[in-house]
């Protein structure tokens, strides 16, 4: 499977952990793992696939930190790690090629601490602008682009 582009596992109702085996599929593109029951943590390994334009963790049972090397992922467009139990204090994503507004979910991170999204292409801070009082931030994020009546 050495020339595998997409694999879409999404739904299946898997249990256990991401087998460390995935980092051998060294061109893949698309990686959907959403909606199953994963758990542990993210296996660094998958950092290692530098062709990932898209990655889908979400609604599983994954914990732990997220990987801090997931930032060396230059190619991620699409990047899901929604409904999981992940933990930590540091987000750092920059030099990477992500576009749009920034999520509003990260405003709902009550504990994070650092958050870096430098080096990227966001043109809006959306509604994360005006909840920070409350999530007490230490840095937040550099090089926004701003839009015409938009902070």
């Amino acid at each position: 499977m050495r020339g595998l582009k997409v694999l879409s596992l999404g739904g299946n109702s898997f249990t256990g952990s991401v087998p460390a085996s995935f980092r051998n599929l060294s061109v893949l593109e698309t990686l959907n793992l959403r909606a199953n029951k994963l758990n542990g943590i993210v296996p660094v390994e998958l950092m290692g696939l530098s062709n990932l334009t898209m990655l889908d963790l979400s609604g599983n049972n994954f914990s732990g930190e997220i990987p801090a090397s997931i930032g060396t992922l230059s190619r991620l467009m699409v990047l899901n790690l929604s409904g999981n139990a992940f933990s930590g204090k540091v987000i750092a994503v920059q030099e990477n090629l992500l576009s749009g507004d920034i999520p509003e979910g990260f405003s709902s991170l009550m504990s994070l601490r650092y958050l870096n999204l430098s080096s990227n292409a966001f043109s809006r801070a959306g509604k994360l602008l005006f909840n920070l009082e409350t999530v007490k931030m230490e840095l937040l994020f550099r090089s926004i682009k701003e839009e015409k009546g938009t902070p």
